[in-house]
């Protein structure tokens, strides 16, 4: 489990609205269901039909015990930069499930696609406080569909991994900066969100830091006046 799932009751508060993209088997999406209870809501995206299905089978486990109340809301579908078909590359391990390939002839599978511009329409509230994002090398794509989102004077905090892989950070980074965000780690040794201001900061790349190339973290996003708390 990354050290920031643990921070998240820092951001996240009774009664917000979140985001959860790229929910996988829904760790995260339970996680954060419990934070803004009772009245806040979390969206949560996972367009692997397999993968969906044991997502929607843990947040059914959890309603059913009441470890969760009924504000998890999940979707079968990617949010990209287009509302096409587009093709979900898949892996061993689902975690790592991808819409970039990264082997020749490597197995997809098609999935329906939304930007998040088009998505919120459907909302009666359409104000997002918090977007977690996960989505392997695709979070670039998230964000060029959500310029309604990010332009807005009440644009959310995100939670977004950066991935050497994939060679985007630079790309996320510059995205976000356009937009007015600033930058912050969470630095398990002082226990504290650290400011970063370089998108290849050693300081974000907490996992695999020591293979070339490799290397990924999270970072938290957000425009003035916000900062991390205590």
């Amino acid at each position: 489990m990354e050290a920031e799932f643990w921070q998240l009751a820092r951001i996240v508060t009774s009664g917000m609205t979140v985001l959860n993209i790229g929910a996988n088997v829904g760790i995260y999406a339970l996680g954060l269901a419990q934070y803004v209870a009772p009245h806040g809501k979390v969206y949560a995206f996972e367009p692997d039909p397999d993968t969906y299905r044991h997502l929607t089978i843990n947040v059914a486990w959890n309603q059913l015990r009441r470890l969760v109340k009924t504000n998890i809301y999940c979707y079968e579908i990617a949010i990209s930069n287009t509302t096409d078909l587009i093709r979900l590359y898949r892996y061993p391990n689902h975690l790592q499930h991808s819409l970039f390939p990264q082997t020749k002839e490597q197995s997809y599978v098609e999935v329906q696609a939304t930007t998040l511009n088009k998505w919120i329409e459907r909302l009666p509230r359409k104000q997002i406080d918090f977007l977690c994002m996960d989505v392997e090398g695709a979070e670039a794509l998230v964000l060029q569909g959500a310029s309604d989102l990010l332009s807005s004077s009440t644009a959310p905090v995100i939670m977004c991994e950066f991935n050497k892989k994939f060679g985007t950070p630079e790309i996320i980074w510059n995205l976000l900066h356009d937009y007015g965000y600033r930058f912050w780690h969470y630095n398990a040794r002082q226990d504290s969100f650290v400011p970063v201001n370089h998108p290849l900061n050693t300081e974000i790349y907490t996992h695999r830091q020591h293979m070339p190339g490799y290397g990924y973290g999270n970072v938290i996003c957000a425009k003035p006046p916000w900062k991390p708390g205590v």
